[in-house]
């Protein structure tokens, strides 16, 4: 059994999404029995039983309360990849998951509808990793969005908020929504894998100033998951 696509094979990175999101979602008696039979159970049945607890269990999402939103926001305006300054996301807290690259990039769609495909690509304990889906953009709110992973990630769909755009454009805030049971995080993105200082300074400030998601953004850290190499080819790109 695999995730994303026939040849794509499960890994301990994928399990430990499932298992965030399991913990994240249901009750802690029931997560922890579940959770339990990773040691009998194959990886394949162990995704599948998460994901229909999770479903019974109703941790699918619910419109959360919202920062305030951008008033007019063009998802353009995030098209291209991105790097994490910030996070309260267990994932990315872990010290386990490094080089952490979120790309956007608006597809076709249907009329009237605006999707983009939505890559996460990083390295798990030093191996390539990625969760692959898609993003729908909510017709009444320009700035909400319903994210889908391919293959058995589509058992976890999230909704999603652009919380803040940095004037600049150099930063973005994002915002994921609760679900039944668990609570909410925030990421803070920038252009460059070694934001200055006053960027991300500025992204925190904006975060301060808005009482729901400074509230959202407890326990939110400065990671550094970047490595010089990483530093060098972005500027290099970028120049």
């Amino acid at each position: 059994m695999n995730v994303y696509g026939r040849f794509s094979p499960i890994r301990t990175s994928h399990i430990e999404f499932y298992r965030d999101e399991a913990r994240r979602c249901l009750p802690t008696s029931v997560g922890s029995k579940l959770w339990g039979r990773a040691a009998t159970s194959s990886r394949g049945f162990l995704i599948l039983a998460i994901g229909l607890a999770c479903g019974a269990a109703g941790c699918f999402p619910v419109p959360p309360d919202i920062p305030s939103s951008p008033k007019e926001f063009n998802p353009r305006q995030i098209e291209g990849t991105w790097y994490i300054a910030a996070t309260n996301f267990p994932t990315w807290l872990s010290g386990k998951n490094t080089e952490a690259l979120l790309s956007y990039k608006i597809r076709p769609a249907a009329e009237g509808v605006l999707e983009m495909d939505d890559v996460v690509a990083f390295k798990s304990e030093g191996d390539p990793s990625s969760y692959v889906g898609f993003d729908t953009q909510d017709p009444a709110n320009d700035s909400h969005f319903t994210w889908r992973g391919n293959g058995l990630l589509a058992l976890f769909p999230t909704e999603w908020y652009v919380a803040k755009v940095g004037p600049k454009g150099d930063y973005i805030i994002t915002y994921y929504g609760d679900t039944v049971v668990s609570s909410d995080s925030v990421d803070v993105m920038t252009k460059s894998p070694d934001p200055s200082a006053e960027t991300v300074n500025a992204a925190l400030k904006a975060i301060e100033a808005d009482p729901i998601l400074k509230a959202k953004a407890h326990g939110l850290k400065r990671v550094f998951l970047y490595r010089d190499e990483d530093i060098r080819r972005a500027k290099a790109q970028k120049g």
